[in-house]
């Protein structure tokens, strides 16, 4: 598994990203958090992001949708992926009914391995509603990574 960090705000992104990994059976090795200048093959920024500047050396950055990637990292925009509840975003979501949260890819997402995820919707499981913005940074980093759709629609995101 390639390097990732996590950037962390309030909320707790590197542990929802190593269950997430869990319940797929894949290695959380090389997930750790991100420090300033460090590199990784991609970094998840948390929502809400830390308060203090912060710069990544990466290949990719996961993005809530309250920060210019461009401001964070020198990679080229289609290596930026953005989450959250606005219909611009990358990864948003269209719907939640009971405990599936419909997740909308409004672009192709490159991956960490040259491939390329198409535009598409499919639904999650969510448990009490979930952290919308959590579960969808984490469905991005695992979209990043090559894990299936159909893998990642399997997971319980109950954080």
């Amino acid at each position: 598994m390639a390097g990732i960090g996590v950037s962390e705000g309030r909320n707790n992104f590197i542990f929802s990203l190593k269950s997430a990994l869990n319940q797929l059976g894949l290695s959380k090795e090389g997930i750790r958090i991100a420090k300033n200048g460090e590199a990784f093959d991609a970094v998840l920024v948390g929502n809400p992001p830390p308060k203090k500047d912060i710069h990544f050396d990466s290949r990719f950055l996961i993005i809530p949708d309250c920060l210019d990637g461009e401001k964070l990292s020198p990679i080229p925009e289609n290596n930026i992926i953005s989450y959250g509840l606005r219909s611009k975003n990358t990864v948003t979501a269209s719907s939640l009914i009971g405990e599936k949260l419909v997740v909308a890819l409004q672009k192709e997402i490159p991956t960490i391995n040259g491939n390329t995820v198409d535009e598409q919707e499919f639904s999650v499981n969510v448990k009490n509603g979930g952290q919308s913005d959590k579960v969808l940074g984490v469905v991005s980093t695992l979209l990043a990574l090559d894990v299936p759709v159909e893998a990642i629609s399997k997971i319980d995101f109950n954080f």
